[in-house]
């Protein structure tokens, strides 16, 4: 029985976790005791919070005893549990919009609970934390569970998946191809390529069109607008496409406090992923292509034009600290001794310079921080959830907490009714138990995405035993027969002479045998060769008529 003036009504129970290490919550002890980090395990670890749906203020309550309440006390720096009573302004707290954030004082809005995550002192202190939620450090961010079944997505059939990237094109021209992809290949799934402006911040809301520096192409609102309810007009789902934890370069500001993934090696990979985009010299138009495919793949080269490549990777071995320090006399004879001579180094150098992104090591605190902004922006132009792309496996080398950030991610965006999916590269990340429903009302993601980055001649049946049915797969084709891009198509090294549109139809119709799809089809009739989807090949008459042919019969939408 809770006593006059406890303020115990509008509050679920829930436990406090440190976003940098989810494992580690807040936890009470007798009145008048510190509050402390502890195990999240623990019965002490559950509170009874206000309703954070908008901001909500008020006491926050220990669930072991319910008449005891977090107070601050007098040095405004130390906090316990107190007896209640919600007219002492010392007890009163303002709860993150979203369940997850900065949990501020009623008492002055800039200072907030923290935990420096230092395992001598457990203490959780009140620190000054700025009013803008991307400027508060990791350090003050805290998630909260969700009370079941809340804003939860329906659950509904899985189609087949295409793409939408060329958004500069007339809004009526847009609708035809969504229409033709539902009806020619029953495309129910649509990803929204490359329609942010910046990787840090989404376009302003009374921006009508913006270009992407993924490619430097037009956005045109309007046309963003027409394909979302295009697609939801025929069933559909439309998922905005965004690089999970992806910076613009020069916004140290964002990614302060985080752990940044080492620029020299996450411009090596974005080489090979969009190599197409970032390649320093683009072919001759009077080229042919196959020559323009030798030329961008290196298919021709001589061994000699190879060589700084090989260098390349041989100073990204290098541990971070060593390149950091180059030029000095004993990193340059560790290249010495692998053969790479200063000028091939300093090539590498300067190329890795000038690149279109910086990222982030992704977790949960990271969700925190970035999701809230793109949520709003996806929810504002009418999609229906984001596609994270988790990009190579640099993540997995950075211990990244794949399932911490989607976990902290998902109650931001049910709030707005979204959803979300995410391309885990050759399975990194990927638990099965995330697309069950650990609570009945929906998993961590909508689907399974696999991206397949190499060995995806059995792919499809290795990850099918994991992910059942209703998942996809993108193990792109390729460019041409010859299948010679070491660095760009090592998912096609085995297959040698096969032309990429043959090998996309088997692989498409190989994935819904074994009951999920596959990405190669997009903006009408175009055709899918690699990872950046507005340089994709349009289909002729014929070659569309083939598909329909061939791969439709396997693909019953189920």
């Amino acid at each position: 029985r809770l006593s006059r003036g406890t303020g115990h009504s509008g509050v679920y129970p829930t436990s406090i976790a440190w976003a940098l290490d989810t494992a580690r919550c807040v936890v009470g002890q007798d009145s008048g005791a510190v509050l402390r980090m502890g195990s999240c395990e623990a019965r002490e670890a559950q509170w009874m919070v206000p309703n954070a749906g908008a901001q909500a203020s008020g006491l926050i309550h220990w669930a072991h005893d319910a008449e005891l309440c977090v107070n601050v006390r007098d040095d405004e720096r130390s906090l316990e549990l107190v007896p209640c009573d919600k007219y002492y302004s010392s007890m009163l707290w303002v709860m993150p919009k979203d369940l997850a954030g900065a949990i501020r004082w009623g008492n002055s809005r800039t200072r907030c609970l923290s935990w420096a995550g230092d395992a001598r002192d457990t203490a959780v202190e009140l620190k000054d934390c700025p009013l803008e939620h991307v400027k508060v450090r990791p350090e003050a961010l805290f998630l909260m569970a969700a009370p079941a079944g809340r804003h939860s997505a329906p659950s509904r059939d899985f189609g087949q998946y295409g793409f939408v990237s060329e958004l500069w094109a007339p809004a009526h021209d847009i609708k035809e191809r969504i229409e033709q992809m539902h009806a020619d290949f029953g495309v129910t799934e649509y990803l929204m390529y490359g329609v942010f402006e910046g990787f840090s911040r989404p376009p302003t809301v009374w921006a009508k069109n913006w270009r992407t520096k993924l490619g430097n192409n037009e956005v045109v609102r309007e046309a963003l607008l027409a394909a979302a309810v295009t697609i939801r007009m025929v069933g559909g789902r439309s998922w905005l496409y965004l690089v999970a934890g992806a910076t613009d370069p020069e916004d140290d500001e964002l990614r302060g406090g985080f752990q940044a993934i080492d620029p020299y090696l996450l411009h090596r990979s974005l080489g090979h992923k969009w190599f197409e985009l970032l390649q320093s010299a683009s072919p001759a138009a009077s080229e042919t292509a196959q020559r323009k495919y030798q030329q961008a793949c290196g298919c021709a080269m001589k061994v000699e034009d190879l060589w700084k490549d090989v260098c390349c990777k041989a100073f990204a071995e290098l541990p971070a600290e060593d390149r950091a320090r180059w030029p000095m006399p004993d990193v340059r004879q560790m290249m010495t001794d692998k053969n790479c001579e200063v000028q091939a180094i300093d090539a590498c150098v300067a190329g890795s310079a000038d690149t279109v992104l910086e990222a982030v090591v992704l977790g949960p605190a990271w969700a925190i921080r970035q999701v809230p902004r793109w949520a709003d922006f996806a929810w504002s132009v009418g999609l229906t959830g984001i596609h994270w792309d988790a990009l190579t496996n640099l993540q997995e080398k950075q211990h990244a907490d794949i399932p911490g950030f989607l976990k902290a991610a998902l109650p931001i965006l049910r709030a707005r009714n979204l959803s979300q999916t995410m391309n885990f590269v050759d399975g990194f990340g990927f638990d099965p138990a995330m697309f069950r429903p650990p609570d009945g009302h929906g998993g961590l993601i909508a689907f399974p995405f696999i991206e397949v980055t190499h060995g995806a001649r059995d792919a499809v049946q290795k990850f099918s035993h994991q992910l059942g049915r209703g998942f996809a797969v993108a193990a792109f084709p390729g460019y041409h027969k010859s299948h010679c891009c070491a660095a760009n198509e090592r998912q096609n090294a085995h297959e040698y002479g096969k032309e990429p549109f043959e090998l996309g139809l088997e692989r498409w119709a190989d994935a819904c045998r074994q009951g999920g799809t596959y990405l190669l089809m997009g903006d009408g009739n175009r055709m899918a060769q690699g990872p950046y989807l507005p340089g994709s090949m349009v289909l002729s008459d014929e070659e569309t008529a083939k598909v329909k042919k061939h791969v439709m019969p396997h693909c019953r939408r189920s």
